[in-house]
């Protein structure tokens, strides 16, 4: 009974140190806890204090006027595409061309077909595409009341296709550059620090316009090439993380928009010549 009575002291002792560890392990959280929320709310103010830099104020108007000018570009196309339709029909006739691994059709819609009694209901896009690239055998296939004025047409749309081609890195940046980001909790217990960074190599604006409205986005590339993708929004929503790049990004954004501007101003006035060669077809279908 003694040795018993020796075993169970022995466990009682255990069970109170178990629970004095416990207690403070408990403090020691609630104390990390509210270290990392204090941080955190330093991190808050700190991109507060950010946003209200010039460098960032410029970046983000910059944005802007970028965003704004990609959309005003993808109208020109939209509007060289609604000018184009002005022509239909294009033949009465049915009309079918070999090409090169295929078969151009020629009648309401311009396309090409894999076999040459195959029928298609291409978008307008997809006609107009068709048509630039296959514009000196399609014309003399069209109807002869539009054949000249298609004609001209044609110069124009392969010098618009031309403006509104954007090339991978349409204005890019080589150096080192650091994003920062503040670890979560558990990250930082794991031995991690508090802030963390990636470096990257190389920076890229890069244009779209196959959606509707237009689409322009930041690429960041590493060491290896490997590519990280960031919206505008992402950018000017996390200030500390893009902390020391407000300057690049907004010395990059000011070139976008300068060829951005020059573009524009080229298309448009493409788009005015375009309006003058079909103004007569528009006028007979009012």
């Amino acid at each position: 009974m003694k040795k018993v009575e020796e075993i169970k002291e022995k466990l009682r002792r255990l069970c109170k140190k178990v629970e004095e560890k416990r207690a403070d392990y408990i403090k020691a959280e609630k104390a990390y806890e509210s270290c990392f929320e204090e941080a955190s709310e330093v991190a808050d103010k700190v991109s507060e204090e950010i946003k209200n830099t010039e460098t960032y104020k410029r970046c983000e108007g910059l944005m802007s006027e970028v965003r704004k000018l990609v959309k005003e570009i993808t109208y020109c196309k939209r509007e060289a595409i609604k000018l184009f339709s002005y022509f239909k029909p294009f033949s009465y006739k049915r009309k079918v061309i070999s090409v090169g691994g295929g078969y151009l059709v020629v009648r309401n819609l311009i396309y090409v077909a894999f076999w040459s009694d195959q029928r298609r209901y291409p978008s307008l896009e997809e006609c107009f595409q068709t048509f630039v690239r296959y514009g000196n055998i399609v014309i003399p296939n069209v109807r002869k009341t539009i054949r000249e004025e298609l004609a001209e047409f044609h110069t124009l749309a392969k010098d618009l296709t031309t403006e509104l081609k954007f090339g991978e890195d349409f204005v890019v940046r080589r150096g080192e550059f650091r994003t920062f980001i503040i670890n979560a909790p558990y990250v930082v217990k794991e031995g991690g620090t508090l802030i963390g960074q990636k470096v990257f190599d190389k920076i890229s604006i890069r244009v779209d316009l196959i959606y509707p409205s237009g689409y322009w986005r930041i690429i960041f590339f590493n060491s290896e090439n490997m590519e990280s993708t960031e919206e505008e929004a992402d950018i000017l929503g996390s200030p500390l993380r893009f902390l020391e790049l407000y300057d690049v990004l907004a010395d990059m954004c000011d070139e976008a928009r300068r060829k951005l501007q020059a573009k524009k101003e080229r298309c448009e006035e493409i788009i005015k010549e375009m309006r003058e060669v079909v103004a007569p077809h528009i006028l007979s279908k009012l």
